[in-house]
């Protein structure tokens, strides 16, 4: 583990990552992989569920990530067990979770949990469900252009009764 040296001196001394200076035994270590401040918020409010001792909570961020600022920071303020992107594809962990895709992401060899992040963020769209929805709407302004020329004929229609009604009137 060469990449331990990297890690500040507290950590080298007293670290989850080296099974020998553990100050509690851990059985599950869960990593989250944050690649923004906004990923970040919804992912703390998982920490609750995460209280218990036997799991070792580490972060990191992507090492490509298009809004890093104030993750670290974020990471600090917590406690967390931070560790660099390097570090984290070197271990393996029983969980990673993460609320953005993309980046890097895909050379974690252990499990992951996407959760979402913002209201259907991660929904998955299949292009004939874009095309199907496309088809709708064009269908939709169709039927709104049709019903506005039925409207127009109407009211000409209107005028040129109103105007024959006008005609029929005794001048005086």
């Amino acid at each position: 583990m060469d990449w331990v040296a990297d890690l500040p001196p507290a950590v080298q001394r007293i670290s989850s990552v080296l099974a020998g200076w553990r100050t509690a035994r851990t059985s599950r270590r869960v990593l989250f992989v944050i690649h923004s401040l906004t990923a970040a918020t919804r992912l703390a409010d998982l920490l609750p569920i995460f209280q218990d001792q036997r799991i070792q909570l580490y972060c990191t961020q992507t090492s490509d990530s298009m809004f890093p600022s104030g993750v670290e920071k974020f990471m600090q303020d917590r406690g967390f067990l931070c560790l660099t992107w390097e570090q984290a594809i070197a271990l393996e962990f029983h969980a990673v979770i993460t609320a953005s895709l993309g980046d890097n992401l895909h050379e974690i060899q252990s499990p992951i949990l996407r959760i979402s992040h913002g209201n259907g963020y991660n929904k998955r769209w299949i292009s004939d469900q874009r095309s199907a929805i496309s088809d709708q709407r064009s269908a939709i302004s169709d039927q709104r252009s049709a019903i506005s020329d039925q409207r127009s004929a109407i009211n000409n229609q209107q005028s040129t009764i109103n105007n024959q009604r006008l005609a029929c009137l005794p001048t005086r």
